[in-house]
């Protein structure tokens, strides 16, 4: 009997996220990786859309490439047209710098933003699913 997709990506997160507690995240490969990073990108994201995505500090480039690994490339596009926003298409690591240029950006591209965001929100219905593939794909890295 096939598990749901939503019970399938919820239980991989967990024993991914224990696995990476217990041993580090150096235990995650290429393969198992965008699954804590997309995982993790969808409950910063749903709870308060990209800034809350920034006030976190989740790494935007590494994020829209786990996003294209699993084929969802609408929004590996929008987190790469976000990432164009900053100068020199680099995110700052340090918090205020980063929140300075954030609110800098939502002052003077708002509108793009909001676009961007609603392209998100439209495509991420499909994650659940795209990453439910994945991990079916290579189900024999997440035994």
């Amino acid at each position: 009997m096939k598990i749901p997709d939503t019970q399938l990506v919820a239980d991989t997160y967990d024993k991914l996220t224990a696995l990476e507690a217990k041993s580090g995240p150096e235990i995650l490969t290429d393969i198992t990786q965008p699954v804590v990073v997309i995982c993790r990108s969808l409950e910063i994201l749903a709870e308060g859309g990209f800034r809350n995505f920034f006030e976190r500090g989740l790494p935007l480039q590494a994020t829209a490439e786990a996003y294209r690994r699993i084929g969802a490339t609408t929004i590996a596009t929008v987190l790469r047209d976000l990432l164009e926003l900053f100068p020199e298409a680099d995110v700052p690591t340090d918090y205020d710098q980063r929140m300075e240029i954030v609110n800098g950006l939502y002052r003077l591209h708002s509108e793009r933003i909001q676009h961007l965001e609603a392209t998100y929100e439209s495509a991420s219905d499909m994650i659940v699913h795209q990453l439910a593939a994945w991990i079916r794909a290579h189900s024999y890295l997440f035994q």
